[in-house]
């Protein structure tokens, strides 16, 4: 839940381009320690993790403008993180889906990662 709430905290931060990019940094290099966090509904978790660590990312790489270098960012450990984890495990879990709410935000959310990411440079 404290992480959670920090990654909202982040995500609602009016940052310049350039502290953009350290936070998002920090955020990714953080990955392999929220990744225990992210589980699946039946230990406990309730997918808010998920969704606030993708809500704080799409919200830093969107916060910066594309003349600015959105893409010079390193997406690829986060979009690793949606696919084999967020999509493949958390979105998957028939549990977790019994919250629809949390289910569709989430769902919503990894769209828009995926959008930013393929869209690319």
């Amino acid at each position: 839940a404290v992480k959670a709430a920090c990654l909202g905290a982040l995500a609602r931060c009016d940052l310049s381009p350039p502290a953009v990019r350290q936070a998002f940094a920090s955020v990714s290099a953080m990955l392999p320690t929220l990744l225990a966090g992210l589980g699946d509904a039946r230990s406990g978790c309730d997918g808010a993790l998920a969704i606030e660590l993708l809500a704080c990312a799409v919200r830093l790489v969107e916060s910066v403008p594309l003349n600015k270098g959105r893409y010079a960012l390193d997406l690829q450990q986060m979009t690793h993180v949606v696919i084999h984890h967020v999509i493949a495990k958390v979105l998957t879990d028939a549990l977790f889906a019994a919250s629809p709410s949390r289910y569709w935000r989430l769902a919503s959310l990894t769209l828009r990662w995926l959008r930013v990411a393929l869209r690319g440079p």
